[in-house]
């Protein structure tokens, strides 16, 4: 459990401390470039495509 606590943690610091304050804000940059914008979502989404698609190849025994 606390190496999830330890990922989340550090998630959520770079998202919030380092990649917000590199952006400009344009106007709809919340929109896609904050914690929860869109362009995080779909980083997120093709990432579980791509393990989801990875984790046929596994031999898993039974």
């Amino acid at each position: 459990m606390w190496f999830a606590v330890i990922i989340h943690a550090s998630h959520n610091y770079f998202i919030q401390s380092v990649f917000d304050p590199m952006t400009i804000d344009r106007g709809m940059t919340r929109f896609f470039a904050t914690e929860f914008g869109a362009g995080l979502a779909v980083v997120y989404i093709l990432m579980g495509i791509y393990f989801w698609k990875k984790s046929n190849h596994l031999q898993i025994d039974k």
